[in-house]
């Protein structure tokens, strides 16, 4: 196919129906006639809705709170019968409300019957005994020296975790903190991979991926790297989700600069220094959580200031931007409570923002005495 085009395929499949009694993997639920999911993403829906009714369940749809707040009440005043209800992927918040189980999306198929199975008080028939697979072998540093590296992110914690990540395989890094410095600093230099944070100031990381793709700039075919659903659109191609291990960074070099992980280039008498040892994960991480702790006052500011006004595109935003910082900084509890808050503001339920929003600052309040004792 020529690029940028694609290619049509299409086939035909000649399949007989099977007929007979329930087959292992559907008896655990023979009880299960309806079942409610609740998602705001129509792909996570199917994915799940697609074995629930091969397994001959009635599947309903929930795609936000108003749709589920009907569902509800339907099911409370007696006019609709759930057996099962699933729920959008809040693993930890969703099991201390009182979840009998909860699956990552998307779940497997395997992982869905037996959870299901569970639920019911029913045996797994179809369950298969473990068995232990050898891990891969844990990937080498890659030399990186001579590459050179864009990192856009508006939280300094982020930027400062990938500059240290990439400084220890020799990479030249240069920051930027809004989209519009990212545009201006590919406007004047070359870079061998950008890293663009996707929710920023001034300018978003996807606009300004897009002037960059425009033409008439020295990175219009720069391999870029971004987080986010929009990827295509902006022309990034591939999507880190925060936090970005190190290894799922060196992976993402070596799949788009050249830079092979086992390989060293041409010429290099000597490998790439490794970390010093004060700045090994113990002393990273305290740095970081000091740099959280100098930047919790501003960013509560900005989310208390958002709350008021009741700009829920802006509340989203910094929740968004605490979300990741505490993500970085293994805050799981601020993390959580600033990740529910993002999604309530981009839901728009006023109700359900008032929670989340007094939720965050209690753990905000927790994180700063956590932090106080901790960074002292």
């Amino acid at each position: 196919s020529s690029p940028g085009e694609g290619a049509t395929f299409w086939f035909t499949l000649p399949l007989e129906v099977r007929t007979g009694d329930a087959t292992p993997e559907t008896s655990c639920i023979r009880g299960v006639r309806h079942a409610l999911i609740y998602d705001g993403h129509p792909l996570a829906r199917l994915a799940v809705r697609h074995p629930l009714e091969s397994w001959g369940i009635e599947v309903e749809e929930a795609g936000d709170q108003v749709a589920l707040n009907r569902a509800v009440q339907a099911i409370r005043a007696g006019e609709r019968e759930v057996d099962l209800i699933l729920e959008r992927d809040r693993l930890d918040e969703v099991m201390a409300l009182g979840a009998d189980a909860c699956l990552p999306k998307p779940p497997r198929r395997e992982a869905l019957r037996a959870a299901v199975c569970r639920i019911l008080g029913q045996p797994d028939q179809t369950a298969r005994p473990f068995i232990e697979r050898r891990k891969s072998p844990r990937p080498r540093m890659p030399d990186m020296r001579g590459a050179r590296i864009l990192v856009a992110d508006d939280n300094e914690i982020n930027r400062s975790l990938i500059e240290l990540q990439l400084q220890s395989l020799g990479v030249e890094v240069d920051k930027a903190d809004n989209g519009q410095s990212a545009l201006e600093l590919a406007r004047e230099n070359v870079y061998d991979l950008i890293l663009m944070d996707l929710h920023m100031p001034i300018m978003s990381g996807d606009m300004a991926a897009r002037e960059i793709r425009a033409g008439g700039n020295p990175n219009q075919y720069t391999p870029f790297s971004g987080e986010s659903e929009r990827l295509d659109e902006a022309g990034i191609n591939e999507c880190l989700i925060k936090p970005i291990s190190e290894y799922r960074l060196w992976e993402c070099m070596r799949r788009w600069t050249g830079h092979t992980i086992d390989s060293p280039p041409e010429h290099s008498p000597e490998p790439p220094a490794p970390p010093r040892a004060d700045r090994g994960p113990t002393a990273l991480l305290r740095d970081l959580r000091r740099m959280l702790a100098a930047e919790l006052p501003e960013q509560t500011r900005a989310i208390e200031d958002a709350h008021a006004r009741q700009d829920w595109a802006a509340l989203r935003d910094a929740a968004h931007k605490l979300n990741g910082s505490a993500a970085y900084c293994q805050m799981d509890k601020l993390k959580q409570a600033a990740s529910a808050l993002e999604q309530a503001a981009h839901q728009g339920d006023p109700e359900q923002i008032e929670q989340a929003f007094r939720a965050c600052l209690q753990a905000v309040q927790e994180a700063r005495e956590a932090l106080s004792e901790t960074c002292d």
